[in-house]
């Protein structure tokens, strides 16, 4: 289909939409449509003179950073909150999984189960701060920002437009005329790993695995990474059941470079601390 075919398709749309006039909410809804033909024509109509004179690659390169399109209260912006080629599926995952087993409420035939967490809707001095793990409220239908990180927030006049950060692809969009819950601080808190990407989560794996398979294994368990500022990172094991407090800990400028080798030899040195302690279970 070419672009004339295309805006014969979009003219015959417009012509079969009504065109009621007024300022009755159904007039209104009928003139948005009107104009977002008029518009959709035009941009199919300015594409297909740029591709004509071979600009249009030009073009789309020079206003990829500019676009946006509208959601229900959103304005989804092209900018990603996440480096080039990082995932966090593994997040997502942890996140999605807490909220479907401890923010939901099971119906019994002679009762219902209160939820263990729950999200906190914005009232009086109670107000999602950035930061907060948020979920978007009065919003119709489901979108990959329903969920997600509050990264700024504008006031604009009373009327505050919130940055989301989607949990999918770290998407940015501006929401507004919505209402926002969100996740208790302390509890998020208790979830750093909900922040990682996915080769942080392969990081904790490695340690994990290498830990399982070490010396005194029943005994000497890992603590999970503990990512600083920039690239460094902090290991460390404790001992299982909390049969006692020592828990050595190594620190690393640059996780990205720390080795199997590496972690082999830290877990050396963390059993060996924990034995000149002369600890025993």
């Amino acid at each position: 289909m070419d672009a004339r075919e295309v805006i014969s398709v979009l003219e015959t749309l417009k012509q079969r939409t009504p065109a009621y006039m007024g300022d009755a909410p159904k007039a209104q809804h009928y003139q948005r449509l009107h104009a977002a033909y008029d518009a959709a024509i035009d941009a199919v109509g300015r594409l297909a003179a740029l591709e004509a004179t071979g600009r249009v690659g030009m073009e789309t390169d020079r206003n990829r950073s500019r676009r946006s399109r509208s959601l229900d209260g959103g304005r989804v912006m092209a900018q990603f909150a996440w480096v080039k080629d990082e995932t966090r599926h593994r997040a997502r995952q942890a996140i999605m999984h807490y909220v479907l087993a401890f923010c939901t409420t099971r119906v019994w035939p002679d009762r219902n189960s209160p939820s263990l967490h729950g999200f906190t809707p914005e009232h009086g001095d109670c107000r999602a701060q950035v930061g907060d793990l948020v979920l978007l409220e009065s919003v119709r239908g489901w979108t990959k920002w329903n969920i997600g990180w509050l990264r700024a927030i504008n006031p604009n006049d009373g009327w505050p437009i919130y940055v989301i950060e989607s949990l999918e692809d770290g998407e940015l969009c501006n929401w507004s005329n919505v209402g926002l819950a969100y996740l208790p601080r302390e509890e998020l808190a208790s979830h750093p790993d909900w922040q990682w990407n996915d080769r942080q989560h392969k990081f904790r794996d490695r340690w994990n695995r290498v830990c399982w398979e070490g010396e005194d294994s029943y005994i000497v368990k890992p603590m999970p990474p503990i990512f600083g500022e920039a690239y460094s990172v902090t290991l460390g094991t404790r001992t299982t059941h909390g049969f006692d407090d020592i828990r050595p800990v190594r620190s690393f400028p640059d996780w990205r470079k720390v080795t199997m080798a590496t972690m082999k030899q830290c877990l050396a040195e963390c059993v060996a601390e924990r034995k000149a302690a002369k600890v025993t279970p």
